[in-house]
């Protein structure tokens, strides 16, 4: 039970540390800036959150629940007034997108690596 636990966070450290590297790059290039990331006390990251430079109000944000294995990805608007947001599920395949999708571009049906699941969520700034 503890390795399956420590296989998540593991695989959560290493999606926030991909998305912070991307967003490094995209920063370079004057697109957005990370707005802040909140840490547990056990060092797990359990939010991401990204703001561009000129919409601040515009936020993509990652939350981790460790009990359920689940993230929640809302993102800029999609159309007029609805937020992007889905849930996806860490699982031995990968990220695999839950049937919570709630509005935006469709997620991948089948499980995504971490370098897919940063290129999804980060779409909208690429």
């Amino acid at each position: 039970m503890r390795c399956a636990e420590t296989t998540v966070r593991d695989m959560w450290n290493k999606i926030f540390e991909y998305i912070e590297g991307e967003v490094a790059s995209l920063r370079s290039k004057g697109v957005i800036w990370i707005g802040g990331a909140r840490r547990s006390t056990d060092a797990v990251p359990l939010l991401l959150q990204i703001t561009t430079k000129h919409n601040p109000v515009e936020s993509l944000v990652l939350e981790f629940d460790p009990q359920t294995k689940e993230i929640q990805f809302d993102s800029p608007i999609a159309t007029p007034g609805v937020p992007r947001r889905s849930f996806f599920e860490i699982n031995r395949d990968g990220l695999v997108a839950l049937k919570k999708h709630v509005v935006g571009q469709e997620p991948p049906k089948e499980p995504m690596t971490v370098a897919q699941f940063s290129k999804y969520v980060l779409s909208k700034y690429a």
